[in-house]
């Protein structure tokens, strides 16, 4: 179906949308029976810079499981405007799956988001792209990594500071590493508190992404403890508008943990009123408080959640008739669950009796004892068969994912690897500003 989508209308969607449990972003959903889960595709910021009147065309392949297949949105950057998209798993049973594709375009610009959904019993989402229900049972989220701001605006031959954020529910020590070439090899992250990391560093010659890495020291044998973070780098000043993020947007916390939410909302141009308001599932509790205050530069407006089951939260901020939302989500004891599905569906292998066991052993564990107690099970020694009269059984050097996930994590870095050997090889040398903008002058 063609809908054509004017600002007046979509502005009433908006305020009456479902929620939204994620940013659009690469993402894999998994959704109970009969259950749904809407993503707001919010123009033209999840698009990026546009300085005058843009029509964007909104196409998703996402067929039976979801609700929209094309729209024409026109608007610019003083007009935010919400498109829900809802997938839905009516019908579907457990084990069920899709991939399709979001794709955005604009006059001389495209881009596309991968989306999966997996039928299960627990409702979950994870980073990432792939055979959904194998993405899904892989992906946990012990820490939280986000940049700040989010966009970034940058002046044209100048200079910028960017912030990382990271969070989480348990003790953990993280390696972490900027694309500027940054590198802060010893951050502890403490239960319940904030790290953050700054950089000031030059403006690129165009519009760009900026990532920062994460990684959990010593941490081997899950692809979870390895977490990106990206921010659009975009060369302009906004004379007008706001921006908006919530954090941490996907944990796994234990059940009736309470974490520590951060709204960062961001004033361009004149002094404005702002209302904040919030929304969440059943199983959080929250003291936050609607409530309405006026912002010169920029605001935190810091809260907590009580995780007594998992959910979902949506924060919606609205100043001058223009309304912006951020969804976080939370997960009880996410790596139990996921090797719990994992059995269910036949995805470890070899691995499954001991995974039964370490199942036992560990789900009454904080979530750092958990990875590290995974850790040992599945990083012993390939073929040793021997595993000193102990109750773990044959320890293979990382847990049977199945084919095709085993497939893309052996053979992408090899490809990719002889691919840029060979294109360095061949390749002319050329300055570091044609390749990239210098991002080692630190200020």
């Amino acid at each position: 179906m063609k809908i054509v989508l004017l600002v007046a209308f979509l502005f009433a969607v908006l305020l009456t949308s479902t929620f939204a449990l994620a940013d659009l972003e690469d993402k894999t959903y998994k959704i109970k029976p009969n259950g749904y889960k809407c993503i707001d595709i919010e123009l033209p910021d999840d698009f990026g810079s546009v300085t005058t009147l843009t029509d964007f065309f909104i196409k998703s392949d996402c067929k039976e499981w979801c609700d929209l297949t094309e729209a024409l949105v026109t608007t610019d950057f003083a007009n935010q405007i919400t498109v829900p998209l809802c997938l839905s798993a009516k019908g579907k049973k457990i084990g069920d799956s899709g991939q399709f594709s979001v794709t955005l375009t604009a006059p001389g610009k495209v881009k596309t988001y991968e989306y999966g959904v997996c039928v299960g019993d627990v409702a979950d989402q994870d980073s990432g792209k792939g055979e959904a229900c194998g993405i899904a049972d892989v992906q946990q989220d012990p820490f939280s990594i986000s940049i700040s701001p989010n966009p970034i605006y940058a002046p044209s031959n100048g200079d910028f500071t960017y912030e990382v954020k990271l969070y989480a529910q348990d003790d953990f020590d993280l390696e972490v590493e900027s694309k500027t070439g940054k590198k802060w090899e010893d951050v502890s992250l403490k239960e319940g508190t904030w790290q953050t990391l700054s950089q000031k560093v030059n403006s690129p010659p165009a519009n760009d992404v900026l990532t920062v890495t994460a990684k959990i020291k010593d941490c081997k044998n899950l692809p979870s403890c390895k977490k990106t973070a990206s921010a659009d780098i975009i060369l302009a000043q906004p004379q007008e508008g706001f921006s908006i993020s919530l954090n941490p947007p996907t944990l796994s916390v234990s059940k009736g943990d309470v974490v520590n939410y951060n709204l960062e909302i961001t004033n361009y141009g004149d002094q404005k009123e702002y209302t904040v308001k919030a929304f969440l599932d059943q199983g959080l509790e929250t003291d936050f408080q609607e409530q309405t205050f006026s912002i010169s530069t920029s605001r935190t407006v810091s809260f907590k959640v009580t995780a007594k089951n998992a959910g979902g939260l949506k924060v919606v901020v609205e100043s001058a008739g223009v309304a912006k939302s951020e969804s976080a989500s939370l997960t009880i004891n996410e790596l139990v669950t996921d090797i719990e599905n994992s059995l269910d569906g036949g995805r470890l292998g070899d691995l499954e009796t001991d995974a039964v066991g370490w199942l036992e052993r560990n789900k009454n564990k904080d979530i750092g004892d958990q990875i590290d107690s995974w850790d040992d099970l599945v990083g012993g020694e390939a073929g040793s068969g021997d595993n000193g009269g102990g109750d773990d059984g044959d320890k293979p050097t990382k847990p049977v994912q199945g084919g095709s996930l085993d497939l893309v994590y052996i053979t992408i870095p090899i490809i990719v690897v002889i691919a840029l050997l060979f294109y360095l090889f061949y390749r002319k040398r050329k300055t570091v500003d044609e390749i990239n903008y210098d991002y080692t002058r630190e200020r």
